[in-house]
């Protein structure tokens, strides 16, 4: 294979993702291994850009090659920025700790180096040179595996659970060209009534109806173990991310988003149950081979890693927001019990003369969402910081010039060094992150702002995110609507600029759904109309109007397991 030799800049990534997945492809690696070899790529290749090339003021190039001996693929990096060996960053040793008292950074080339089989770092000469080791599978283990798929007599169990015939028969004659044994239900019960009579491999549940609630059926499913089914998998169509990311908090194995090819849907198919077939393989031999010690140690192990999860989580939270002359900033962040999947950050545009403002929300969790969510951050951060000219920007349908006639609260706005850096965010985030990462079904719903201190006029872009409150004297002024969709579904999405303007004694309140779907014993939600019902409420400052939300949200759940992470970020315009 060609070696790739790319220029030290953001948008070489996309042609590194590219090269990268053929070097893969032609290496026969797995779909898992491909995955965790491009993740750990990724975060090396984007440190050489963002902290060895951009933020040093230097320019410089990167050389790629693949080599494959037949019992490895190993992939060389090189580039010309200051001397950097990852070695020098130690591995984590304070996991025992509580998560305020260790040390932040580091962790996200940590676990690029612990994704591939070895890792090794060279300076020659001028040049840094990282090398990621991915041994292959022999020849036997590709033969036996390929006898047990022949010697199976026919495919897994589905079922089809969709109350909408057009939609079932579609589904169960897709999967039947895969091979499957298929049955089919229009209703809960019905689904009951034919599990009780064939157990599943895997259930595929359609989000989308207009006469029955599919979340309250997976809910009964999960929460009750009814009946013999294995692993679910729910389809949406493409503009439901909030649909799909309830369905994944409750249990949901994998999602599916638009029509899906038969081949993906195979693969998707094949991949839940290979998963859960796995786990259940080693609990078996868990519980058959180790002994309680045995048990309790990896048990230990397995709660380090939550926690490794849990650091890289904080490690990308500003470790102290903005101070403004005139302004009030206040965060709160609360992880529930697993890895969290929200994040914030508030940062200075020197270059500009604003301040970013940003509070997300991604799909799933667990480590490898975590990764995910310190690449969407350093993406969105160095986006927003690249020098770039207005020009581009006449050949943009960005509409028409608010007229003076136009609501003051809020309004599309004009192109702006600001709203330059929002466009270049928010578009080549969304861009890279659907092409590169698409087929790992991961997104995020994120709201980015950026602020002028000085005038207190706030441009933004809402990617599928929860509506920001402004707060005035009086209390709730307006909300903040979504202007496009989450980030990451779909290569060359749109999102419209608008702009709403801070008057002295304004607030702004982000938060994630954390808030509004906490639950209490009885699992009753905390609801939007309560919070809006607080912030009616008016505190004088950011701080004591998080913590009064807080504390009600304490009461709200008492000794009921927190749902969902629970992330808010207040801006207070002071009197003068």
């Amino acid at each position: 294979m060609d070696a790739l030799s790319v220029p030290g800049d953001l948008p070489s990534l996309e042609l590194v993702a590219r090269w990268l997945a053929t070097a893969a492809a032609e290496a026969h690696l797995s779909k898992l291994a491909a995955s965790r070899l491009r993740l750990a790529v990724d975060e090396v290749v984007t440190n050489i850009v963002v902290h060895g090339y951009h933020e040093g003021g230097l320019t410089g190039d990167m050389q790629l090659r693949a080599e494959n001996d037949g019992k490895t693929l190993r992939i060389v990096v090189e580039d010309t920025a200051p001397p950097f060996d990852p070695f020098s960053l130690s591995s984590p040793q304070d996991l025992d700790k509580a998560l305020e008292e260790r040390e932040l950074g580091g962790l996200g080339v940590f676990l690029a180096m612990e994704s591939v089989d070895e890792f090794k770092y060279e300076r020659a000469g001028d040049r840094n040179r990282n090398i990621f080791v991915v041994n292959l599978p022999t020849a036997d283990v590709a033969s036996g595996t390929e006898q047990i798929e022949k010697s199976a007599p026919q495919g897994p169990w589905v079922l089809v659970l969709d109350d909408d015939a057009g939609n079932r028969e579609q589904a169960a004659g897709m999967l039947a060209t895969c091979d499957y044994q298929v049955m089919v239900a229009d209703s809960l019960p019905e689904a009951l009534r034919q599990l009780s009579q064939q157990p599943a491999d895997a259930m595929l549940l359609n989000l989308h109806s207009s006469i029955s609630d599919p979340l309250e059926w997976l809910r009964y499913l999960k929460s009750n173990e009814a009946g013999a089914i294995g692993t679910v998998i729910v389809t949406s169509p493409v503009d439901n991310p909030q649909g799909v990311m309830q369905a994944l908090e409750m249990g949901a194995d994998d999602f599916l988003v638009g029509p899906a090819h038969p081949d993906i849907l195979r693969a998707r198919i094949e991949a839940s149950i290979g998963v859960r077939r796995l786990r259940h393989q080693l609990e078996r031999e868990l519980v058959e081979e180790l002994r309680v010690t045995e048990v309790l140690r990896i048990s230990e192990k397995l709660e380090r890693d939550i926690q490794i999860g849990r650091q890289i989580q904080m490690s990308f939270l500003p470790e102290s927001l903005p101070v403004l002359s005139g302004w009030e900033l206040a965060s709160r962040f609360r992880p529930a019990r697993e890895v969290a999947g929200d994040w914030y950050d508030a940062f200075n545009l020197e270059h500009i003369r604003r301040v970013g403002l940003v509070i997300a929300d991604v799909a799933d969790k667990g480590v490898g969402p975590a990764m995910f969510m310190a690449l969407m951050r350093s993406l969105i951060r160095a986006f927003a910081q690249q020098p770039s000219s207005l020009r581009w920007l006449d050949a943009l349908d960005i509409g028409e010039a608010p007229s003076p006639e136009a609501p003051r609260a809020r309004r599309r706005i004009p192109p702006t060094a600001g709203s330059t850096a929002l466009r270049n965010a928010m578009e080549q985030t969304n861009n890279y992150i659907a092409k590169t990462h698409g087929d790992t079904g991961m997104f995020a719903t994120l709201f980015f702002g950026l602020l002028d201190p000085v005038t207190g006029l706030l441009q933004y872009v809402n990617g599928g995110h929860e509506p920001p409150i402004i707060i005035g004297a009086n209390g709730v002024k307006s909300r903040l609507p979504p202007s496009g969709m989450a980030v990451g579904i779909m290569e060359g999405s749109e999102y419209t600029l608008e702009s709403v303007q801070l008057d002295p004694g304004d607030m702004l309140l982000a938060y994630t759904d954390g808030v509004t779907d906490a639950r209490d014993p009885n699992r009753k939600f905390f609801t939007e109309k309560r919070l809006l019902t607080l912030v009616e409420q008016v505190d004088p400052t950011a701080d004591g109007l998080l913590d009064r939300i807080m504390k009600e949200l304490d009461a709200h759940i008492a000794d009921a397991d927190q749902f969902d992470d629970i992330t808010m970020l207040a801006v207070k315009r002071l009197l003068a």
